[in-house]
């Protein structure tokens, strides 16, 4: 039961998403998610993206410092774990954010490469198969990293997807 408003999405826009919508794991593994960037008019030539991955830290540890292994030709001018204070993703499950920044307002040429790009690869691990089971319900919890954007580009909206993280099951 899904009672937000959907918003309306005006293009052009950029667009974040990861190369599956729905990526399986195995409980206390590590999971790994490729993040592609595209707009609508597959205009690579922009000021820049400030990225939210939104995550529910109770389940899921970012890998490494910052929990993000960065395209080598697109580094982040910046990259930061925060709390999801303002909840920007409109979703209660998810309490912490990676925030990711990428920015070239002078020339405003990023990312200067066909699209769509990756941008890097998100990493986490994941909790036991216990922890994944809602004491009250005995139901899986879900898994979302939701995507939001900080900061605007003049001129394009932005579509943020969701990737799902979903238990394999071993019958």
């Amino acid at each position: 039961q899904n009672d937000k408003e959907a918003k309306v999405v005006t293009e052009p826009y950029q667009k974040i998403e990861s190369s599956q919508k729905e990526i399986s794991f195995q409980p206390g593994s590590d999971v790994s998610i490729d993040l592609l960037y595209t707009t609508t008019d597959t205009n690579n030539q922009l000021g820049g993206l400030q990225l939210n991955a939104h995550y529910n830290s109770s389940l899921l540890t970012p890998i490494g410092e910052k929990g993000i292994t960065e395209n080598i030709f697109l580094p982040t001018f910046g990259s930061a774990i925060l709390d999801d204070t303002n909840d920007l993703d409109q979703d209660s499950s998810t309490d912490k954010m990676i925030q990711l920044i990428w920015a070239d307002p002078q020339k405003a040429e990023w990312p200067g490469f066909d699209l769509p790009a990756s941008l890097g690869t998100l990493s986490f691990t994941t909790p036991s198969k216990e922890a994944l089971v809602d004491s009250v319900t005995g139901q899986a919890i879900p898994l979302n990293i939701n995507y939001t954007r900080s900061e605007g580009v003049d001129g394009y909206d932005f579509l943020g997807t969701s990737t799902s993280l979903v238990q394999q099951t071993f019958n």
